[in-house]
């Protein structure tokens, strides 16, 4: 997956889970300005510390949230 995709992910599981921004951005200790950057594809690495701790909040497997690379690099 690329920053794109896996930005679209996040907010899909977000919406799902009835969170804002903010209160993800919160639990993560970071900006909800920072979360939509992550939602948008701007970031074009999210720091792996950060999508584990999101894939904890937002209730999903982190392997949800793996660059290609990263997914290659787990086989």
């Amino acid at each position: 997956m690329d920053a794109k995709q896996i930005g679209e992910r996040i907010r899909k599981h977000r919406k799902n889970k009835k969170l804002t921004q903010a209160q993800v951005g919160k639990f993560l200790a970071i900006g909800k300005d920072v979360i939509s950057d992550y939602e948008n594809g701007k970031v074009k690495v999210i720091p792996f510390e950060k999508r584990a701790k999101m894939s904890s909040v937002l209730n999903i497997p982190v392997s949800e949230l793996l660059y290609d690379n990263e997914k290659m690099a787990c086989i």
